[in-house]
């Protein structure tokens, strides 16, 4: 889980770190330094000893979040019981963290871990704050998570989008369901792509992979990926599932195909092993036993083709995995 530091100005550094965990971001001043994101729960001893080490023992003053998925407040309870900082989250993803039961942030339905945490304030779209010498002013980034935050610094032309918009692609977005003629969540994400566009931003921070420039080709590539799924919502569907079932195939480190049983990665999984006999789900892939064909299940050399985890609260795993059944689609 080693991480990769990018100083793009004085004040602005990039942790940019593997999967399961988001990039983390560090707008440090002399009086105060602003952490972006904290990471996957898991992985939080490894997040505090990368801020340790670019901070010099330094504080952390206040985390603000992008969103409230997994992987990228995962981190939140530990940062701040270490750095006792102020902790900001956006405002929609509050009816997600208060009260806190075993389902917030959709962890026991995603098969995912997360730890409680508690919050300070809120932001919204429209919100300014000062972090490294620059004055940053949040815009809503809705699709992947519907209640979602970037951050941009126009002055410095950088813009953190989280999950709205990666150098390849961006998290999954929900699948419209049987007889819905556009998904909102696929309409919201074009919206969300069409505001980076309109910042023309000369470089963009996203959650997942290193800080890029070629924002024309980051927007066509996100963009096709959107209509093809517009297009074909099964293979969405099955992209979506896919996406959850490697994150928590990641997490475990191995899953017996029995255990996926009906699970959000069930359908997918099931594909990957078709043939016959049984199946061991791994980090790096799935083999079948008893007679059956090889499948290869997104591991962690490729972890990266699978989108980020969580979901937005009107989305439905039932409904994921039921679309993603369906005996006419093909693989994604």
């Amino acid at each position: 889980m080693s991480a990769n530091f990018h100083q793009l100005t004085p004040g602005t550094c990039v942790i940019e770190r593997g999967w399961l965990n988001c990039n983390q971001i560090l707008l440090c001043s002399p009086d105060r330094n602003v952490l972006i994101d904290s990471g996957y729960g898991r992985h939080a001893a490894q997040t505090l000893q990368n801020i340790d080490e670019r901070l010099q023992g330094g504080p952390v003053h206040w985390l603000i979040n992008t969103h409230c998925h997994s992987d990228h407040m995962g981190g939140n309870r530990a940062v701040r019981a270490r750095y006792q900082c102020r902790v900001t989250i956006p405002a929609g993803e509050v009816r997600h963290v208060v009260p806190w039961t075993e389902q917030s942030c959709w962890s026991a339905q995603m098969d995912q871990y997360a730890e409680e945490f508690t919050f300070d304030d809120t932001i919204a779209a429209g919100d300014r704050f000062q972090g490294g010498g620059l004055e940053w002013q949040a815009h809503a980034a809705p699709g992947h998570d519907m209640d979602a935050l970037m951050f941009h610094a126009p002055q410095a032309g950088i813009i953190i989008t989280g999950d709205a918009l990666w150098q390849r692609g961006l998290g999954f977005v929900w699948p419209q369901q049987p007889g819905v003629t556009r998904s909102e969540f696929i309409a919201a994400a074009f919206a969300a792509l069409d505001t980076i566009e309109a910042l023309k931003p000369a470089v963009l921070v996203p959650g997942h992979g290193a800080p890029f420039t070629d924002l024309a080709r980051a927007l066509a590539d996100a963009r096709g990926k959107l209509a093809a799924f517009e297009r074909d919502p099964v293979k969405n569907a099955r992209h979506a599932a896919r996406s959850l079932f490697v994150f928590a195939l990641l997490d475990k480190g191995a899953m017996s195909l029995d255990s996926v049983g009906s699970g959000i990665g069930a359908a997918w999984a099931t594909d990957a092993a078709r043939g016959g006999g049984g199946a061991t789900c791994t980090g790096s892939g799935m083999r079948t036993t008893g007679g059956g064909t090889t499948g290869t299940a997104t591991g962690a050399g490729s972890a990266s083709k699978a989108m980020s985890s969580g979901s937005t609260s009107s989305g439905s795993a039932a409904n994921i995995c039921a679309i993603a059944s369906d005996s006419s689609s093909g693989s994604s």
